[in-house]
């Protein structure tokens, strides 16, 4: 069972459970912007700190997780703060954003990947 401590989702399915946060469509095409958002370069630790990530050609479906691996040697924990649900429309991409750091810490994560998907800068 996952627990949730300080605001901090310790597993990626914690944050597949936290609210959507900001749902809009995208122009850029569905795989594009996947590989948009798995490589990023834009020394922003809110953009960069990719945790993992799945496509899903098939189902037009992706997930990027954001956060971290904590720990030592003995026990490491998933640190996962945030989430994009990317789903193939005829448009381009309807995105969700899942914040499970809200409200503790995370109000400026929504609005960064927000910015980031729609300009290509994390601010």
């Amino acid at each position: 069972m996952a627990a949730v401590m300080s605001g901090c989702a310790m597993s990626p399915q914690d944050a597949d459970k936290a609210l959507v946060k900001a749902a809009f469509e995208s122009s850029t095409p569905f795989e594009e912007l996947y590989h948009q958002l798995t490589t990023p370069a834009t020394g922003e630790l809110l953009c960069d700190q990719v945790y993992r990530s799945a496509i899903y050609p098939e189902r037009g479906e992706f997930r990027v997780y954001y956060g971290i691996q904590s720990g030592g040697l003995a026990h490491t924990i998933a640190l996962v703060h945030s989430v994009v649900y990317g789903f193939r429309s005829d448009n381009g991409t309807r995105i969700e954003i899942r914040n499970a750091q809200e409200p503790a810490f995370g109000t400026q994560r929504v609005p960064a990947l927000t910015n980031f998907i729609e300009t290509g800068r994390c601010e």
